[in-house]
């Protein structure tokens, strides 16, 4: 059952019933009866017959006689306490078998607390209301969940003792838990860092001035680098200053592997970043644990991609819409050239064979609108192809000017503030504006 307005029309005004109408079924069509008319709404509202109708029902229902108990002035709320974000990450955090390891490793610490129950508090914070110790310790108080409310500030700092001593025998045996029968002999692992930025002047032996991914040089920074497994599960980190090299971090993080992890077969995968001669001879010629690796390349700045590996036209096998391989192989190194055949189709940037000899030059009048604009713009494009490099180069300037002639650009050095090249006497295409 449930409550239907009815409008209704009496001596040329508009009014609204309110009746009590029940669903039924009459063979295979659902029909409405109603069940009784209560009234005018404007009547029953004003004159409180709805509330005191409500309030009636509400002796029947253990649900509604609690929020009508909410109202009243005699209860009042003297504490909330959240649950929901701790009940599911705590069924996360007994599905990884945290509590089992750390209470393996602590059974013969002399703890007069439960380390366990303070470990996943400091994880539970972290994950919604990053803080210190202080905070964590005051912030378990508006938190229900099983053992938070015996735990104090004290706790707090000597359980982060503990998981610093511990965190490599953690990191291990939480790797060894997604392992199975069939993934004992070989595995694959990712490797990236990033860098996280502080505001202060003064630099110590962790926060150092560094190349600056955040375009921040300015600002002390550490070196975080992270290895996961293709579950996405993280495998090992560690922290450098900022001024380490990502080659650096790479050939560290190496030998942490090889040290925790005891399977015959890795393939270490990292971006351009990590590669260099030094870290391909550490990872392949260790006796004991030799690595297999998958690196980016420059595409550019190797000679012998540059020359080699992308001079080969040709024989890309289809995967999906937007993505071709090819394998290429160089002594005993092996390429594969990813293409993007849609992005090549729409290239807006005129490209070009590699001249026999000497430089080629080509001007370019054209409309673009790139991500950013609202709108496509005038560009000029210089493009020069130079003798054994395969990409040209390329300059541009943007202008709104219809009057401009590129005939009569020149274009002039940053720094030296000197004429490069006249573009005056160079082929060009027609304006098309």
């Amino acid at each position: 059952m449930f409550i239907r307005k009815k409008r209704g029309v009496r001596n040329g005004a508009e009014f609204e019933y309110l009746q009590i109408v029940r669903s039924c079924r009459e063979g295979q069509k659902v029909r409405q009866k109603v069940i009784a008319t209560l009234g005018r709404s404007d009547k029953l509202l004003a004159s409180g017959e709805i509330d005191g109708l409500l309030r009636s029902l509400a002796k029947f229902t253990d649900k509604l006689r609690f929020v009508e108990a909410r109202r009243s002035p005699d209860l009042e709320a003297h504490r909330s306490l959240q649950w929901g974000p701790a009940l599911v990450f705590g069924r996360l955090w007994d599905n990884q078998g945290v509590p089992g390891i750390i209470e393996k490793l602590s059974r013969y610490r002399k703890f007069e607390f439960d380390v366990e129950r303070a470990a996943f508090a400091m994880a539970r914070q972290r994950l919604g209301e990053p803080g210190s110790e202080l905070g964590g310790s005051q912030w378990v108080a508006n938190v229900e969940a099983p053992g938070f409310q015996e735990l104090a500030l004290q706790h707090f700092y000597r359980t982060t003792a503990f998981l610093a001593e511990f965190r490599s025998d953690i990191e291990t045996e939480l790797s060894w838990r997604d392992r199975d029968l069939f993934s004992q002999d070989s595995d694959v692992m990712f490797i990236d860092t990033t860098s996280v930025y502080v505001y202060r002047d003064a630099e110590d032996e962790l926060f150092k001035r560094g190349h600056s991914r955040d375009h921040k040089p300015h600002l002390p920074q550490l070196v975080l680098c992270v290895v996961v497994n293709t579950q996405g599960w993280p495998v090992a980190w560690e922290a450098f200053p900022g001024n380490t090299a990502d080659v650096c971090t790479f050939e560290e993080m190496v030998k942490t592997l090889r040290k925790r992890l005891s399977i015959r077969n890795v393939v270490v995968v990292a971006d351009r970043g990590m590669i260099s001669n030094g870290g391909i001879k550490f990872l392949t010629e260790d006796q004991h644990a030799p690595f297999e690796y998958v690196f980016g390349c420059r595409m550019r700045r190797q000679k012998e991609v540059n020359e080699e590996v992308l001079a080969r036209g040709g024989g890309y096998q289809r995967v999906k819409d937007n993505l071709e391989v090819k394998e290429v192989r160089v002594a005993d190194r092996r390429y594969i050239v990813c293409r993007n055949p849609i992005e090549a189709r729409n290239l807006t940037r005129p490209v070009g064979r590699r001249p026999k000899s000497g430089i080629q030059l080509r001007l370019v009048d054209l409309r673009y609108q790139a991500k950013t604009w609202d709108r496509e713009r005038r560009v000029v494009a210089k493009i020069e192809w130079h003798e054994g490099e395969l990409f040209p180069r390329i300059g541009f300037f943007v202008t709104n000017s219809r009057a401009l002639s590129v005939s009569g650009v020149q274009c002039r050095d940053p720094i030296q503030g000197q004429t490069r090249q006249n573009w005056q006497d160079r082929r060009i295409v027609p304006d098309i504006l």
